[in-house]
């Protein structure tokens, strides 16, 4: 039978190759770090047979004073070598982003071993993770990611390189999608928010909503219907952002086209109905837009890059955003079945 060989680029001064074969590498689909006791807690999901797509892994863990002694634990016995190369999830627990997560970040940028396209999320809970998605048959690293990707417009997406990008950028904070058990079942649907390196709150569903339609990416929207108490599904399908910075004031303005994606007994063929709901959907994203930037401001977590603009604008840094005085203008059309309703108004408020 054919050999499989994977080239390792380390080129020698003799212009020889290293070769090692395919059957002595433990491919790492998914890295996990914890922190407790002072002690690292690593587990590491590896490839069951990597010459075949199938949905077999292996777990093992590790623990250790140091990042590295810990990884290392967690080969001991197994005769291979660890590649990270084709790594798909890296998984923090709070505890390990509030005490080490200047060492975790060090270890991944020194090791060449390891790639930037991986998928960040926070879980304090990594073990119940594991056991729930392995019922399912499913490689757990794969499956987390799969899930991050195929609903990202509720989900906060984070690729490792954005997270390493705002964590050595002073002007915008960290932001990580949050997962655990809920129900029975694996769940990403919040997010955690950062201050100087450090988890200083979390988002709900509304509110990373809210985050992406701010950060310019495609939501969903999902609010109460307040004239007949009926949930409407809102899809922003094409929303710009603009900020800016005048006469000491942050100004927002968000320009969003959207459909409905569900919607029942709501009568849209009279045009004053469509302006009716669309006034509405303006009402609650601009509400929640408002209660977001306090949030975000009461934590001093600048995670859209407030303190970026101002710089941009002013040539001045500031220290903190909790002071910071901003407008919102929030405007709205509604694109159904190739038509689109302009809406009535623009929804404008000023906060001081």
């Amino acid at each position: 039978m054919k050999k499989i060989f994977i080239i390792l680029c380390c080129l020698l001064l003799s212009g020889c190759y290293n070769y090692i074969e395919l059957d002595e590498l433990a491919v790492v689909t998914m890295i996990a770090v914890d922190y407790k006791d002072d002690d690292y807690i690593v587990t590491l999901e590896i490839r069951e047979n990597i010459k075949d797509e199938d949905n077999k892994s292996l777990i093992y863990k590790g623990r250790g004073k140091s990042l590295d002694s810990a990884i290392q634990n967690t080969s001991f016995g197994m005769n291979k070598i660890l590649y990270f190369v084709d790594l798909e999830m890296l998984v923090l627990s709070q505890d390990a982003i509030n005490n080490k997560l200047d060492s975790i970040i060090d270890y991944l940028t020194r090791d060449n071993n390891v790639g930037v396209n991986f998928k960040t999320l926070v879980d304090d809970n990594i073990d119940e993770a594991i056991l729930n998605i392995k019922e399912k048959d499913k490689i757990v690293g794969q499956y987390i990611k799969q899930m991050i990707e195929s609903n990202f417009n509720n989900i906060v997406n984070v690729k490792y390189y954005d997270f390493l990008e705002s964590y050595l950028n002073e002007m915008k904070e960290l932001i990580l999608p949050y997962g655990d058990i809920q129900d029975g079942s694996y769940i990403i649907n919040q997010a955690v928010i950062f201050n100087a390196n450090e988890i200083v709150g979390k988002l709900d569903f509304n509110k990373s909503s809210i985050y992406n339609l701010l950060n310019k990416t495609d939501t969903l929207y999902l609010f109460n219907n307040e004239y007949n108490d009926q949930q409407v599904v809102f899809k922003a399908v094409d929303n710009k952002v603009k900020f800016d910075y005048k006469n000491n004031k942050f100004i927002i303005k968000l320009n969003i086209n959207g459909n409905l994606d569900e919607i029942e007994s709501i009568n849209l063929k009279k045009e004053q109905d469509v302006q009716n709901l669309i006034k509405i959907i303006k009402l609650n994203i601009k509400n929640e837009c408002d209660d977001f930037i306090k949030l975000i401001k009461e934590k001093d977590a600048d995670v859209l890059g407030f303190k970026k603009v101002i710089y941009n604008k002013t040539k001045k840094k500031i220290k903190s955003i909790k002071d910071l005085n901003y407008d919102i203008d929030v405007n709205v059309t509604l694109d159904r079945k190739g038509l689109i309703f302009e809406s009535i108004g623009d929804v404008h408020e000023k906060n001081n």
